[in-house]
């Protein structure tokens, strides 16, 4: 076993034991560092069901895990544009607060689809972000249009 102490910028100590004799203090201090990421991941989105796998088939598992990898992604980008307090939520109480019991309906109208979101708790704090979603996606030079929804783009309403 091997200890590794390291001073911070305040002062401050940070130590680690490991059992990897031959790293140095540098290379055992950046792949910890990388691990501890990780497994932060893990446990603020263990709510996605990350931890078990829905078949023992390639194809589900792949497919399951990119759906899920997606929707943290999005949760988490969602969070970025929350004002305070919800910007500094995990992103299992976004999901809670925000997204699990929503309700609405979809619907192809003409070349966008419509996306009608039915009141919720914080429907006045969502529906600030998706107004004039079009403009605000153009205006960062990102074409609207959905190319998995086959090239329509979204219209969101709240009510």
């Amino acid at each position: 076993m091997k200890l590794f102490v390291k001073r911070n910028g305040d002062r401050t100590f940070f130590a680690l034991i490991t059992n990897k004799k031959y790293f140095g203090a540098a290379r055992t201090m950046e792949i910890y560092r990388k691990r501890w990421r990780i497994e932060n991941f893990f446990n603020e989105n263990n709510f996605l069901g990350l931890d078990r796998l829905p078949s023992l088939e390639l194809n589900a598992i792949q497919t399951a895990l990119t759906l899920k990898l997606v929707s943290c992604h999005l949760v988490d980008n969602f969070r970025k544009n929350l004002p305070k307090p919800f910007s500094n939520m995990k992103p299992e109480s976004i999901y809670h607060n925000f997204i699990q019991a929503v309700q609405g309906k979809v619907q192809l109208k003409k070349d966008k689809l419509q996306v009608d979101i039915h009141g919720f708790q914080h429907r006045d704090v969502v529906a600030a972000l998706f107004k004039g979603l079009e403009q605000k996606v153009i205006a960062q030079n990102i074409d609207p249009r959905c190319p998995w929804l086959n090239d329509h783009m979204m219209r969101f309403s709240f009510k």
